[in-house]
C-alpha cells in the first residue's frame, strides 16, 4: 500500500538565505569594524598612558636626587620616552617644586628656577613632574575616532626631595 504523499517542490531557499546572509553581514561588518577600530584607539592611548607614567616616575626620581636639577628631569624623561619607541616632539614636560611656601607648588622649568625653589628650604621639598602629549601626535589611525583631537594624554608623578 502506498502512502500518499505531498508534491515534490523544488527547494530554492538557499538562493534567497545567501543574499540576506549578504545584506546583514555588510549592514553589521560597520559597525563591527567601528567597534574593533574604537578598541584599538583607547587600546593605544592607554599604552601610551602608561608610557607618560613611567617616563614622569623616572623624571621624578631624578629630580628628587640632589644636585639633579630641571636640565636632568628633562633628558631623563625624554630617554624613557625614546626607549620606548615614543620619540614625540610636541611633548610637554612641566616640573614644580613646593617650596613649603602657602602658594603651594610652583613652576620650575628652568634650571635656574627650579635652584632657586629647591634653595630656598633645603631636602624635603616635593618634586612633580608632569608629562604631556596631544592624542593626535600617537594615535594610529588618520583621524580621531573615539577621542577629540585637541585631547591630551598626561601623567604625573610626585617625590620628595632628597
Amino acid at each position: 500500500m502506498l502512502i500518499p504523499s505531498a508534491p515534490h517542490r523544488p527547494r530554492n531557499h538557499g538562493r534567497r538565505r545567501r543574499g540576506a546572509a549578504a545584506v546583514e553581514f555588510a549592514l553589521i561588518s560597520i559597525w563591527l569594524f567601528i567597534i574593533v577600530m574604537g578598541t584599538i584607539e583607547v587600546g593605544r592611548a592607554l599604552m601610551v598612558v602608561e608610557l607618560l607614567n613611567n617616563a614622569a616616575r623616572s623624571g621624578a626620581r631624578v629630580g628628587a636626587l640632589p644636585n639633579n636639577y630641571y636640565t636632568a628631569i628633562k633628558t631623563e624623561v625624554d630617554d624613557v620616552l625614546k626607549n620606548a619607541k615614543l620619540d614625540l616632539p610636541s611633548r610637554e614636560i612641566d616640573v614644580q617644586v613646593d617650596p613649603r611656601s602657602p602658594s603651594g607648588y610652583q613652576s620650575a622649568n628652568s634650571d635656574t628656577a627650579f635652584k632657586a625653589l629647591v634653595t630656598k628650604s633645603g631636602a624635603g621639598q616635593w618634586v612633580r613632574v608632569e608629562v604631556r602629549v596631544p592624542l593626535s601626535d600617537v594615535t594610529w589611525l588618520p583621524t580621531n575616532w573615539v577621542m577629540s583631537s585637541s585631547t591630551k594624554l598626561s601623567s604625573n608623578a610626585t617625590m620628595r626631595r632628597e
